[in-house]
């Protein structure tokens, strides 16, 4: 089931102002008829990132985008680094840009990276799982087995995903039209002027991995 998003951080808007106003501005994209491939269910899963300063909302980002590297999360990043050694009028940054916001259509949730990998993680897992029993008379015979499964098990171990650690800020959002999504995102954010917002918007079956993970 189809699976569409929005997305938006505040190195892309007119003027730096506060994760609140970026809400704002999410919320005003929703609402807006005009915008193509618009859902036609509303259920929503937000992920967002708030920080006081680019060297604070870089390094929250990089665990992020180690686990879940989403383009939005990547491009704010990249700035808040550029921004922690140059001061903003030095940079050349995009103006207006919140005109564009522009939804986009995935085939399904498991084109989000987390969800992907949490996908394959388990899959191993399983794997590993029945591979257990066949080593274990072997193990017992060849300590140097054993020592070699240790060390694949704690390989598999550590590629797992925890969404909990990531230090995102998530809001599902159960709505009946874009107007009372609109109304929910216009309560999140805070006054941080750093920030990176990723919502996805669709059916409730195809959200529901994604706010599994997450949530």
């Amino acid at each position: 089931m189809k699976v569409h998003a929005l997305a938006l951080h505040s190195y892309e808007v007119a003027k730096q102002d506060t994760s609140a106003s970026g809400a704002m501005q999410l919320a005003k994209a929703v609402r807006d008829l005009s915008r193509r491939e618009r859902p036609i269910q509303w259920h929503a899963l937000v992920l967002y990132i708030t920080a006081p300063s680019p060297a604070s909302l870089n390094q929250a980002l990089e665990s992020v985008n180690t686990a879940c590297p989403l383009p939005v999360f990547i491009t704010a990043a990249r700035y808040a680094r550029s921004l922690s050694d140059l001061t903003r009028h030095k940079m050349t940054l995009p103006t207006g840009h919140e005109q564009s916001i522009e939804w986009q259509t995935l085939s399904d949730a498991c084109q989000v990276p987390a969800l992907s990998r949490a996908y394959q993680v388990a899959s191993t897992k399983l794997i590993k799982g029945e591979g257990q029993n066949s080593v274990g008379s072997i193990d017992e015979e060849l300590a140097a087995l054993g020592e070699q499964k240790a060390a694949r098990d704690a390989r598999i171990d550590s590629c797992s995903f925890n969404a909990a650690q990531l230090g995102l800020r998530t809001k599902a959002i159960t709505a009946t039209s874009a107007r009372s999504l609109a109304d929910t995102l216009e309560r999140l954010g805070d006054n941080h002027m750093h920030w990176a917002f990723q919502v996805y918007v669709g059916r409730q079956q195809a959200i529901a991995p994604l706010v599994e993970l997450f949530n």
